[in-house]
This record gives structure tokens, C-alpha cells and sequence, in this order.
């Protein structure tokens, strides 16, 4: 199996007074999860919006929160051997996520740093979905309720240097993480079988421990524009996960 994904996202802040900044964001996502070489193929899209704020109710601390609501369309495709066919479907769900974030941010000269902790939940559903194409051996899939809790360890640090064109800032960011839950039942049976399912899928790999390290590189020019990359790797048991970002922003 290989996964391809991405994404765009914009939003808007403002300063609302000392210390508390407030904003709102929106973001379109795309992925692609192949299967055997692409015979099996899982498209999703996704449409997010989110409120989000930062306080520094003291000095050199800081308090983050975020609270997003989406929308998620996918278009399913699956090889049946039994059939010799491909069975395909689509499924629409929806999901509420939000996050808090807290910890300290210093400087020191050119070094500024932050150690931070943070607590994210997701709460999803998946809707009901009946497969087409493979006769017989088409598949029901009931509805899914899915339920994350996650808690993270972080440690950024980032390190300035003047240039001729503005500030060029080296940056590193690293994070444990550790899932609470264990993941929910995908409870499913053939199609033409009316009532209660008989056969129910289990989540593998939902608990798991994480760790994320992501080394990057940004220029602020005198004009007030930043443009940021930065590259991740994240490693859990079973999954290597590679990332590339860009970010381009200015302060209006």
C-alpha cells in the first residue's frame, strides 16, 4: 500500500489586544492510498474550516487552541478474486477536531526555543455505503464512529542570521507522541444479507507511539515576506511517513 497526500490551507489573523491573537482558516486536501499496485485505489477529499487562538498570559509562556470542523467524500475501488471484478463505492463523513497547546519560548541571542506540550482529539463518522460491480460478493459497510485522543512532547528551536536581503533562520522541530485510544469496528457483511452484520473489521496499529522530526530553513525579507521549508520524517511501528512544506506569508 502507498499513500500520496495534499493539501492547501490559508487563514487570517488578528491581534486583538496584548498577547491574545485570534484567527480563522480554512483548507482543501487531497489523498491517494493505492493498493497492489493501484488495482485497489482509496481517492479522499477534504474541506476544513477552524478558529483558532494564542495567549501569552505571562512572560515567555504561551497557551495555543484550535477547534476545526470538516467534511470528508471518498471514492472507493477494490478488486474481488472470488468475482474476477472490481467493486466500487463511495462514502461521505464528517469529523470535529481541536487541539490545546501550552509551554515556554525563550531566546537567547540568536537561539530561540520552545518545550511544549500538546492534547489533540478528533471525533469522527463515517457514513454507511454499499459496493457495486462484483454481483454477489458486493460488500455493506455500516456506519463508523471514530474517536482519536493523542498527547504530544515537543521541542523547537530556530536560529537567526542577518543577510544582505533580510534574515535567513534555520529551524528544527521534533515531537513524541502517544495515542490513548484503540481504534473502533468497521462492521460489514455482503450485500444481498439483510439485518445485523455478521463480520466486523478491527483497527490495526490505532495505539501506537510516534516520533517526528522535521529540520527546515526560512528567509524573512526587509519587505515584511517569509517564505519557510521544511521536510519531516515520521516513524511509528509499521509506518515511515516522509513530508515536504512550504509556507509563503506576509503581515498586513
Amino acid at each position: 500500500m502507498s499513500a500520496t497526500t495534499s493539501g492547501i490551507s490559508a487563514g487570517v489573523d488578528l491581534h486583538v489586544a496584548h498577547g491574545l491573537t485570534l484567527g480563522l482558516g480554512g483548507g482543501l486536501g487531497h489523498d491517494r492510498s493505492a493498493v497492489a499496485g493501484g488495482v485497489g485505489e482509496v481517492n479522499s477529499d477534504s474541506q476544513v474550516l477552524a478558529v483558532y487562538g494564542s495567549a501569552v498570559p505571562a512572560p515567555d509562556f504561551f497557551i495555543d487552541g484550535m477547534l476545526a470542523r470538516g467534511r470528508l467524500d471518498y471514492s472507493l475501488r477494490r478488486l474481488d478474486a472470488s468475482a474476477g471484478a472490481l467493486a466500487t463505492a463511495d462514502r461521505t463523513g464528517t469529523f470535529i477536531a481541536g487541539a490545546l497547546s501550552s509551554g515556554i519560548d525563550r531566546r537567547a541571542g540568536a537561539l530561540r526555543w520552545s518545550l511544549y506540550g500538546r492534547a489533540e482529539y478528533l471525533n469522527g463518522r463515517l457514513g454507511r455505503y454499499v459496493e457495486d460491480g462484483a454481483g454477489i460478493y458486493n460488500l455493506r459497510f455500516d456506519e463508523r464512529e471514530l474517536e482519536s485522543l493523542t498527547g504530544a512532547v515537543g521541542l523547537r528551536l530556530a536560529w537567526q542570521r542577518p543577510l544582505a536581503v533580510g534574515v535567513l533562520t534555520g529551524r528544527l522541530r521534533t515531537e513524541w507522541l502517544h495515542e490513548f485510544t484503540g481504534g473502533t469496528r468497521q462492521s460489514l457483511d455482503y450485500a444481498d444479507v439483510t439485518g445485523p452484520s455478521y463480520y466486523s473489521v478491527i483497527a490495526s496499529g490505532w495505539s501506537r507511539e510516534q516520533f517526528m522530526f522535521a529540520p527546515g530553513l526560512g528567509l524573512t525579507f526587509s519587505s515584511g515576506w517569509d517564505v519557510a521549508l521544511e521536510l519531516g520524517v515520521r516513524v511509528s511501528d509499521g509506518e515511515r511517513v516522509a513530508t515536504t512544506g512550504v509556507q509563503v506569508r506576509t503581515a498586513f
